[in-house]
């Protein structure tokens, strides 16, 4: 996972523990998806102690949508073999294109 549970609340401005689960089977899955799309390494160091700080804050704008839109209203807007497009310009100096 890319963010704590405590990170991801404070971004989403929830005081509550009610969502907790919730949220974090959003972070697990925003950093599943964040995490297949990029193709340059998501961590600082090797060990794989520090993620990157872009990688942080496109994971926290994955959650917010995700949390925001539960019941999938605007699930047409987006593509969906790809994060959301504001999520892809964040991370877009994170994946090299490959030609097939």
């Amino acid at each position: 996972m890319f963010v704590t549970l405590e990170e991801a609340k404070n971004h989403l401005l929830v005081d509550h523990d009610e969502d907790d689960a919730d949220i974090q089977l959003k972070i697990l899955g925003a950093s599943a998806a964040i995490s297949n799309y990029i193709t340059e390494p998501a961590y600082v160091d090797d060990e794989e102690t520090e993620v990157k700080p872009i990688i942080k804050i496109a994971t926290l704008v994955y959650v917010g949508i995700l949390y925001r839109d539960r019941d999938s209203e605007k699930a047409s807007e987006y593509d969906n073999s790809y994060p959301p497009s504001f999520v892809c310009s964040i991370l877009h100096s994170l994946r090299q294109s490959t030609l097939v």
